[in-house]
């Protein structure tokens, strides 16, 4: 199974890089602009990540890859978990990248031209690192679901369909999430304390992201259950 995630790595690296440069680009600006360096990673996360997904399945699908594998003496569950593992090698290396250049960025760089503090500490990184990783965190819980779903879908149905479904599913999505918020802000909806102390504990995200985690093993599990009982012709 290492072998074709590797394999996967091999052939998306042009993506990989287009997205890591883009995205440190980008991060670098940012950084000078804003405030929450968590923000940007976790931006950078989901497209990186979920780009990733949707360019390696499209590349596979149109070459017939598939095919190709079932017709080899791997098994239906090393063929499918090489591309979840290779989806969750991408969207963590490159979160780790960018939360290294928006740490430079932020933490470095903007302090010394005049963006930031007078003086960068050991302790303003530790500090800076620490306001990153929960946000961060709960952010690749999110793409995680994201990329759990989208590949569950492609495996059940195709690409053409999964990642047109995706779409839709995202839109909602998001679409839901901005309808809430506009009317919490109109009716002005006090959350409950608990949700403002759950809100700056640590554990909050730590909790989204081994969600976030399950969820995408249990896509992955559906996936090779279906796979098996396919017809591939």
């Amino acid at each position: 199974m290492l072998d074709l995630v590797w394999k996967d790595i091999v052939q998306g690296k042009r993506t990989l890089l287009m997205y890591f440069l883009i995205g440190s680009l980008l991060g670098l600006t940012m950084s000078f602009a804003v405030t929450d360096a968590g923000s940007i990673i976790a931006f950078y996360m989901i497209v990186s990540a979920y780009g990733f997904a949707i360019r390696s399945t499209y590349d596979e699908d149109k070459s017939g890859a598939y095919l190709f594998l079932k017709g080899l003496p791997l098994s239906d569950t090393a063929i499918v978990a090489s591309k979840f593992v290779s989806v969750l090698v991408a969207a963590v290396v490159l979160g780790a990248l960018f939360g290294v250049i928006a740490i430079i960025g932020q933490g470095i760089i903007a302090p010394r031209i005049g963006l930031g503090g007078s003086a960068v500490t050991a302790g303003d990184l530790g500090a800076l690192l620490r306001d990153m990783l929960g946000p961060a965190a709960m952010l690749f819980g999110i793409v995680m679901v994201i990329c759990g779903v989208y590949l569950a879908m492609f495996f059940c149905l195709g690409y053409a369909r999964a990642s047109a479904y995706n779409r839709i599913v995202m839109l909602g999505v998001f679409a839901a999430v901005m309808a809430g918020s506009t009317i919490l802000r109109r009716v002005q909806v006090q959350p409950p304390a608990w949700i403002g102390v759950l809100g700056q504990s640590l554990m909050a995200p730590l909790l989204v992201a081994a969600a976030g985690l399950v969820i995408y093993a249990l896509s992955c599990v559906v996936s090779i259950a279906w796979v098996r009982v396919r017809d591939w012709s």
